[in-house]
């Protein structure tokens, strides 16, 4: 993003006390990530033309229209799909792997377990995001 644009941002989460905490501290993101509008919302936005990450369950979109080279941020977005799905796939292996599912301590099997789901739920919304900047 060029230095002394301020890009309005879109915030998703589906936790309350998530969207509360940026509502509440709206001013205060936007004066330390010199942004310009902060939209929060509970449900997924799609935009055209939108950088996106996910950072602890929260998705953030940034609309790019004029502001960056389309092609390199769809090699990003690329980049991000192929570490978390090998990353899954590494994850669904131990979690198949009876010797790991037998001995394994109960908490240990859960965070696997809870990992694998924030990796699917992850690698699908950075899929849509891709999808969205190919459209």
């Amino acid at each position: 993003v060029p230095l002394g644009s301020r890009p309005a941002i879109h915030l998703s989460s589906t936790k309350p006390r998530v969207r509360n905490f940026f509502e509440t501290y709206r001013v205060l993101l936007q004066a330390l990530a010199q942004t310009g509008d902060v939209n929060i919302t509970a449900t997924r936005q799609s935009l055209r033309q939108a950088a996106a990450t996910v950072v602890d369950g929260v998705e953030v979109l940034i609309p790019l229209a004029g502001l960056i080279n389309t092609e390199q941020e769809q090699k990003r977005l690329q980049q991000r799909i192929d570490e978390l799905t090998t990353h899954l796939a590494q994850t669904e292996q131990r979690l198949a792997d009876t010797q790991f599912t037998t001995k394994a301590p109960k908490n240990v099997l859960d965070q696997t377990k809870a990992r694998r789901t924030q990796l699917r739920e992850t690698l699908k919304k950075f899929s849509d995001h891709l999808a969205a900047i190919q459209s």
